[in-house]
């Protein structure tokens, strides 16, 4: 079964300026990417190298930010980079945005590793794409635990953004993410299962991962374990379920699950469409 990628909506992490970015499909963060100890000039030529901007050139509900950030608050040197980045209360700056991210990372804020990482990949801020510097931010946010890292990194040796494809370290990336509970490797799991990339084909794995995202109510999961029931891929086919993930989908808003959920209610007696509308309608997400 050959599934579509996953949506440019789906891959996001809760982060700094939330863009769209297509080669990533979805929402990340964006930001500054550094290599080793080098200065953001010296990185990339694109990017000036500037003094510390002073306190002053800042409105007043941002000195106490811009205080905590100089005294090394990694959280608010990241917050304060995301003023710049986005031109929030202030003018919107590349090069201060890039200096205070770097900043954060270098002192090992997750989030920020990321926002290089994607940054480096994407070209963003007046950066030139560097595949390898967004491997080593991305790597390095994922060995420090983050969960969004993780499934990140997966995805990019999956499609080979980051330099090269590397199936096999793409799935022990997603699998260890999706064991801790991160939906968008659950699917990206599931997904590779469903295909058979990178690991024996298995609609009953697949169907094990899509589920786990599923009942704590992500919607593309709900669609694809819904395909699953509705052709009886690794589990017996059933319609009432079919249409139970459909539904639990469309209602949020998911115009093709709502169209499956068509399809598949023309098949269905009276009592089983019943049932499904009542499982619909008792359904909780799991915490």
């Amino acid at each position: 079964m050959k599934f579509m990628p996953i949506p440019i909506f789906y891959w996001r992490c809760t982060g700094l300026l939330a863009i769209p970015m297509m080669l990533w499909g979805g929402l990340v963060p964006l930001g500054y990417a550094a290599k080793g100890d080098l200065s953001p000039a010296d990185q990339n030529p694109a990017v000036e190298s500037r003094p510390a901007l002073s306190s002053a050139s800042l409105p007043e509900s941002l000195k106490d930010l811009w205080g905590r950030a100089q005294s090394g608050d990694a959280a608010a040197q990241l917050e304060l980079g995301g003023h710049f980045a986005r031109g929030q209360a202030v003018s919107q700056d590349d090069a201060a945005a890039v200096d205070w991210i770097n900043r954060a990372a270098t002192q090992g804020d997750s989030q920020a590793q990321i926002t290089l990482g994607v940054a480096y990949a994407e070209g963003r801020l007046g950066l030139k794409p560097d595949a390898n510097a967004a491997l080593q931010w991305l790597r390095r946010a994922a060995e420090g635990g983050s969960l969004d890292a993780k499934a990140l990194l997966g995805h990019g040796l999956e499609k080979g953004i980051l330099g090269h494809q590397d199936l096999t370290e793409a799935v022990r990336w997603y699998r260890d993410a999706a064991g801790h509970g991160q939906a968008a490797a659950q699917i990206a799991l599931g997904t590779l299962y469903a295909e058979g990339r990178g690991v024996s084909r298995s609609y009953r794995e697949a169907v094990r991962w899509y589920r786990s995202a599923a009942e704590r109510g992500d919607l593309e999961a709900q669609k694809r374990l819904g395909d699953l029931y509705s052709q009886g891929l690794g589990v017996p086919e059933d319609w009432v379920l079919a249409h139970l993930w459909f539904n639990l989908a469309a209602v949020e808003g998911d115009e093709e699950s709502a169209q499956r959920r068509t399809t598949v209610a023309q098949r269905m007696s009276v009592s089983q469409l019943a049932e499904a509308q009542r499982l619909a309608r008792e359904w909780r997400p799991a915490p």
